[in-house]
């Protein structure tokens, strides 16, 4: 394994103890296992999936609640995510 080619967080913003990241790299640079060692981490009740780009529905947003890790494996490029998100 080549570990300069490892993938580092792309932090997105930080809000009252909250952080969003993004992990961004070619095939094979430890994306998925990244997110599987937090999941693995984190209880599975703690966790959650909602979408950035669907955050901006009350409805969609509430599945955050009380929850730890939200994990988004793949966003789709060409939507929009609605700064208000964040």
């Amino acid at each position: 394994m080549d570990f300069g080619s490892i993938t580092r967080p792309l932090p997105i913003a930080m809000k009252n103890n909250r952080a969003a990241g993004a992990y961004y790299g070619a095939a094979g640079s430890f994306k998925s296992k990244t997110i599987k060692i937090l999941q693995a981490l984190i209880d599975k009740d703690a966790t959650c999936s909602v979408s950035p780009q669907d955050m901006d529905s009350d409805y969609d947003r509430s599945f955050l609640a009380n929850k730890l890790l939200n994990v988004v494996p793949e966003i789709d490029e060409n939507k929009q995510i609605a700064s208000g998100s964040f």
